[in-house]
């Protein structure tokens, strides 16, 4: 019976193995989820903020839109007036020079308009791989995590399979149930 106890202690070193490996790949995967959600909530909170841009950018272009459109109809009305004030018909010459002047300046709306939407467009594209990139990240902690547990598994199976290897086989040397040094030849 004094064999038994190696045996024993093996099995208890076995499993406390065992019980360190699991907290181990449990307390990473843990690590690994929380990185994982804080990834989450940061590709949240950025893509949230460049909507909030976009939305003030498009009532500043609404706002400044208004605006020119008020500076150009009293610039036509003071020419209008200068011209009249002058004495001059507005017909020929200075009634091509006002629509010049007004499309010039319904151009210069278009042009504004355009930039405005161009950098909505970018900060939409911006809030879209912000949530990209906090989804794909997440899933990187996570899928690390997952490997690295499956790697640890995969020790800890290879280390207890050669720890156990090397114990029986020292075991069976010590042991009078496996006493290797006798060898019987079969009689012919």
């Amino acid at each position: 019976m004094p064999q038994v106890a190696p045996v024993v202690m093996m099995g208890v070193g076995m499993a406390t193995s065992l019980i360190g490996t699991g907290v181990s790949i449990y307390t990473g995967m843990q690590g690994a989820n929380a990185q994982a959600e804080q990834a989450r909530i940061n590709g949240e909170l950025s893509a949230r903020e460049s909507l909030r841009q976009a939305e003030v950018e498009k009532n500043a272009m609404a706002i400044s839109e208004d605006e020119a459109r008020r500076q150009n109809k009293r610039r036509k009305a003071s020419m209008e007036a200068g011209y009249a004030k002058g004495g001059v018909a507005l017909s020929g010459t200075p009634m091509a020079y006002l629509l010049e002047q007004t499309e010039a300046d319904e151009f210069n709306i278009e042009i504004a308009k355009w930039n405005s939407n161009e950098k909505i467009n970018a900060l939409l594209t911006s809030a879209n791989n912000a949530k990209i990139l906090g989804a794909n990240t997440a899933s990187s902690y996570k899928s690390s995590a997952i490997g690295s547990g499956i790697a640890q598994g995969i020790g800890f199976v290879g280390s207890t399979a050669m720890n156990s290897a090397s114990f029986f086989n020292d075991y069976l040397k010590t042991s009078p149930v496996g006493d290797n040094k006798k060898t019987t030849t079969p009689e012919k």
